[in-house]
């Protein structure tokens, strides 16, 4: 009796609270410049939860890694600076609970244009349990919409590869060691 291969590639959700429509350029740059990472039927667009009840029922089954991807234009339950009583971070916690912080991204976008440095800074200072909740944090200027082409930079390029690599490790690991702890029981 084998064992089934497992598979080499990550199910990734990208949630957005801004729309499908929105993150069409993401997807459509993780599917054409990451191959080794995910095929186009293992990468799925899931709105946010817009209410508790919504979150309660929200699936993280079937889920390697998760993308939420956070439109500064809009404001309302996800709106980041709400505090820890919003939305957006119960959900964050819930997801590094279900998925385990390595699985967890947030890319922050539609930040104005000439924004500074120290904006971003301030971001990170008033948003820190996004930062402790994630493995990566991403801030972009606009998030290509409609599929358009998206622009990252080469350091956020290389940061993006480098989440999907630990989330893809981080899931060989958990496989080999159930694989492990099935083995050694059948051997008993």
């Amino acid at each position: 009796m084998g064992c089934k291969q497992s598979k080499n590639r990550l199910s990734i959700a990208v949630c957005s609270n801004s729309g499908e429509d929105s993150v069409q350029g993401l997807i459509r740059h993780i599917t054409e410049n990451m191959p080794d990472v995910v095929e186009p039927a293992d990468l799925m667009f899931m709105p946010l939860p817009y209410n508790m009840a919504d979150m309660k029922e929200f699936e993280f089954r079937g889920i390697d890694a998760l993308l939420l991807c956070h439109s500064m234009d809009i404001k309302g339950p996800f709106c980041s600076e709400l505090g820890s009583n919003s939305i957006y971070h119960k959900f964050l916690y819930k997801a590094k609970r279900c998925l385990g912080k390595k699985k967890v991204a947030v890319i922050v976008h539609d930040y104005k244009l000439g924004l500074s440095l120290e904006a971003l800074e301030t971001y990170s200072k008033t948003n820190k349990s996004t930062f402790n909740m994630t493995s990566l944090v991403l801030t972009l200027g606009q998030l290509a919409a409609w599929g358009g082409s998206t622009q990252l930079t080469d350091v956020q390029l290389d940061e993006f590869k480098s989440f999907f690599e630990g989330a893809l490790s981080c899931r060989r690991i958990i496989v080999g060691a159930f694989y492990r702890f099935f083995y050694r029981l059948i051997r008993q």
